[in-house]
C-alpha cells in the first residue's frame, strides 16, 4: 500500500501520510497544512469545529494494529475516525410578515378597487344634460363683409382673403394660385 499524499492548504506543498505521523504536517478539519502554514489554518477556524477537532483528537490517539500482509508487516497504523459531514443548520424561520403585510396590502388594493368602481357606476345618469337656453350663433349668411381692421397688414391679408373667395367661387384656380404665389 502507498501513503497518503495531500497538499497544503495554502502553500500547496506536497505532504506525505509519514510527515504527519512525525508531526511535520497537520490535517485540521477537512485541510492539510505544512508545519509553516498551520498557525493561519487555526487562526481562520471557528473557536466551535476547533474544539469539535479536538476532541476527535483526542479520543483517536490509540493505535490499532494493522493485519499482517503477505509481506509480514505488522506496524501499528493510527486510528482514524471519519465523521459524517454535519448537516448545514435549516435557514430560520423567521416570522412571515412580509407576506402577511403583502396580503393585507393587496385586499385594501382590492377593496378600495371595487368601492371607487361601484360608486363611479352608481354616480353616473344616462339622462341627456339639460338643453341650454340660448341658440347657437348663426353664422353670417354672404352679402355683408366684416369691417375691414384698422392696421394695414390686416387690411392687406383681408383683401387677399376677399380675391381668393372670389377667384374660388368663379372656379379661377390659375389667378387664387397666382395671387398666393404674390403674396
Amino acid at each position: 500500500m502507498g501513503q497518503e499524499i495531500l497538499y497544503c492548504y495554502k502553500c500547496q506543498t506536497r505532504l506525505l501520510g509519514s510527515e504527519f505521523e512525525k508531526g511535520k504536517a497537520f490535517k485540521v478539519g477537512a485541510q492539510a497544512s505544512c508545519k509553516n502554514c498551520v498557525k493561519d489554518l487555526l487562526g481562520s477556524v471557528p473557536d466551535a469545529a476547533y474544539e469539535t477537532d479536538r476532541g476527535r483528537k483526542l479520543q483517536s490517539t490509540a493505535r490499532i494494529p494493522v493485519q499482517a500482509t503477505e509481506s509480514g508487516s505488522g506496524k501499528w497504523k493510527p486510528a482514524t475516525v471519519r465523521a459524517a459531514a454535519p448537516a448545514p443548520p435549516p435557514p430560520p424561520k423567521g416570522k412571515p410578515v412580509a407576506l402577511i403585510a403583502g396580503l393585507i396590502g393587496l385586499v385594501a388594493v382590492l377593496l378600495l378597487l371595487g368601492i371607487a368602481l361601484n360608486s363611479n357606476s352608481s354616480s353616473r345618469r344616462n339622462d341627456p344634460p339639460p338643453p341650454s337656453n340660448s341658440a347657437p350663433p348663426q353664422p353670417p349668411v354672404g352679402g355683408t363683409a366684416p369691417a375691414p381692421p384698422p392696421s394695414g397688414f390686416a387690411a392687406e391679408l383681408r383683401e387677399i382673403d376677399e380675391k381668393m373667395r372670389a377667384g374660388l367661387a368663379a372656379e379661377d384656380f390659375k389667378s387664387v394660385s397666382a395671387l398666393l404665389a404674390e403674396a
